[in-house]
């Protein structure tokens, strides 16, 4: 229902290469998907052109001092630091950064940490400005009639009418990709709705048409990154808003099947 890593970090190479850094470090979780993250990162960048990485910075989950990370990351002459840090980690690393002024002429990018989560615990003051996030949903990228519902209904659930973020997104397209094969199928048996997802094309979700592709069901839509603006975000008295916005197609940031290794099961 969401994005994957291939298509998180094929857009992150190309919004990266339009940022002009040349040599570039990473903070991350040292564990698989942290690892990872990086390994898709320089495979996609070095496809576009050829850059520097420096050693990576992996480091624990219970990490909470994050100045020494922050100084190694700076000795190390990069220019450009890829952030997978998400959660509790990139909110204490964001916020100790800042403090630190390392955002100040250096380009940072964070594939996975556009969560209204985040940017509800800094605010406007502890969010640096300028830093790219990037998320399979942001409540001010699409404006059509089924997003604006959705953002809506979903802030009157909370008194402080938090927008919904890529979480809340995810569970409410996997509701509707689930309420579409069974409509499909006529059938609500396990089987029915696998064979249905084939090919199914959900019409009616805050991101736009959102087509399942038959050889591996992998969601294909567009993915959102945005720079930390100088505003705070929409209907918002405490989250720094994201602007510029830029959309990577689904179709040009997903591999195509033969390239995945991925091979389905016969659907009876």
């Amino acid at each position: 229902m969401t994005w994957n890593l291939d298509q998180c970090f094929k857009s992150s190479a190309i919004l990266a290469h339009s940022l002009g850094a040349k040599r570039w470090a990473t903070v991350g979780p040292d564990y698989g998907f942290g690892q990872d993250s990086w390994k898709y990162f320089q495979k996609y960048l070095a496809e576009l052109e050829t850059y520097s990485f420096v050693k990576a910075e992996l480091v624990p989950m219970a990490t909470n001092d994050w100045k020494p990370v922050i100084k190694n990351v700076v000795g190390s002459g990069a220019d450009a630091v890829m952030v997978s840090l998400w959660g509790n980690n990139l909110r204490d690393f964001l916020r100790q950064a800042h403090e630190e002024q390392f955002f100040v002429n250096r380009k940072v990018l964070c594939p996975v940490g556009g969560s209204v989560e985040i940017f509800f615990a800094l605010g406007f003051i502890d969010m640096p400005q300028g830093v790219w996030f990037g998320t399979p949903y942001w409540y001010e990228a699409y404006d059509n009639q089924f997003n604006n519902k959705f953002v809506e209904v979903y802030k009157s659930l909370s008194a402080s009418e938090i927008p919904p973020s890529y979480a809340a997104y995810n569970s409410y397209a996997a509701v509707k990709m689930i309420k579409g094969a069974v409509e499909k199928a006529g059938s609500s048996e396990r089987a029915d709705i696998a064979k249905a997802l084939s090919g199914l094309t959900v019409t009616d979700l805050p991101v736009g048409p959102t087509n399942f592709r038959a050889e591996d069901h992998q969601a294909i839509y567009d993915v959102t990154f945005g720079a930390t603006g100088g505003r705070v975000a929409k209907g918002s008295k405490r989250m720094r808003g994201l602007d510029p916005i830029k959309k990577f197609p689904g179709w040009e940031v997903t591999p195509p099947v033969s390239e995945t290794g991925c091979s389905m099961r016969p659907l009876k």
